[in-house]
């Protein structure tokens, strides 16, 4: 519930604030969080219409896509699969809204994430990412990926800077 995440938020403030969760939720965003007692020690998001990036950027996302974004395990809960098992109700979630295909970033040098994911039964369909020159984002994604519908934009100006 709301008050659950935003009494979670307290203890993991690098990573989640009162202020991200209230709009997270009203957007409608999801989140799968993982409890030991009433410490949060996972969580993994999800989005289906926008959420904020990074670098001033927002995704948006649309039918039948869903966003995962923003993940996060304790470290002295890692090595346990505990994304895996966020992930895997982040997804039954999601199919319950019409929304089979699951799209996330990675950082290039985070192999951590990039093998939790692997192991939660993502997989690599394609590359998409941005470049900043001179204070602007340059969009780019790989053709396998084309025409999905997922696109970078500034929050002001959701025409601005779509991929």
């Amino acid at each position: 519930s709301g008050e659950e995440h935003l009494k979670a938020t307290l203890e993991l403030p690098a990573h989640l604030d009162v202020n991200f969760v209230e709009a997270a939720l009203e957007r409608g965003d999801i989140c799968a969080a993982a409890f030991d007692g009433d410490k949060m020690v996972g969580f993994i998001w999800a989005s289906f219409t926008t959420a904020p990036h990074g670098d001033g950027l927002w995704v948006a996302i649309e039918h039948p896509y869903v966003y995962g974004y923003k993940s996060f395990v304790r470290e002295d809960y890692r090595g346990r699969r505990l994304l895996s098992r966020l992930a895997d109700e982040r997804d039954r979630a999601s199919l319950g809204r019409g929304r089979v295909f699951n799209l996330g970033f990675i950082e290039t040098h985070n192999f951590a994430s990039h093998q939790a994911g692997i192991h939660a039964g993502g997989e690599d369909i394609g590359y998409v990412g941005y470049f900043r020159l001179f204070g602007k984002s340059y969009p780019f994604r790989s053709p396998e990926i084309r025409n999905t519908p997922l696109r970078f934009y500034r929050f002001n100006d959701p025409s601005e800077t779509a991929s």
